[in-house]
């Protein structure tokens, strides 16, 4: 759930006691399935389900100024599933296991309606690892003040950029294709015409 950034769960009732004691999940709705239909219960049986918030869902994009560093993409989820800190493919942090941390404002977020891209400003005393909250895919590329970087992988699954310290405006965005919108465009005037 913690690597996944899930707010909330849903879980079958039975066996997750511990879990809503330790406040690791709080219960919001017990619910079971019918035929046709979801009801409310009150009464938590064998077949109901919880729908929990989790704590502590991490928010996301974090910037990250201690990670272990240089692990392969093929190697990432095992490292993370053994251990607690952060992974990337990114090189190791320039001054050991730095411990500084950067603030990050989210200006906009890529997926609300009619923004194409996420861009943060970060600003942070020493060099860290930027983890977006997007899953990665082929065609991405972060920009660092108007200047393409080098994208990483952050625990196996996240996109993520090494940060110089300062004042930087990171932009996280597709790929421009003009072959496409080229193809696409010209196959449309065709259709008109």
């Amino acid at each position: 759930w913690r690597v996944l950034h899930a707010q909330a769960v849903i879980v079958p009732r039975k066996g997750i006691e511990g879990l809503l004691r330790s406040g690791t999940l709080r219960a919001l709705l017990d619910f079971e399935l019918g035929p046709g239909g979801v009801r409310q219960t009150a009464q938590p049986g064998d077949k109901t389900l919880t729908l929990a918030a989790v704590r502590d869902a991490p928010r996301m994009p974090e910037f990250v100024a201690a990670w272990q560093g240089d692990v392969p993409f093929d190697k990432q989820v095992d490292a993370v599933v053994s251990g607690r800190q952060t992974v990337s493919d990114a090189p190791s942090p320039a001054g050991g296991t730095g411990a500084a941390a950067g603030e990050v404002r989210v200006l906009t977020a890529r997926g609300l309606p009619g923004v194409l891209s996420t861009r943060v400003k970060v600003s942070a005393k020493s060099e860290g690892l930027l983890v977006f909250d997007e899953r990665l895919t082929g065609k991405q590329v972060v920009v660092i003040d108007g200047k393409e970087a080098r994208l990483f992988t952050a625990d196996g699954i996240w996109p993520a950029a090494v940060v110089p310290a300062g004042e930087h405006e990171v932009v996280l965005r597709q790929r421009k294709e003009p072959a496409v919108l080229m193809l696409s465009s010209l196959t449309t005037l065709a259709v008109l015409l």
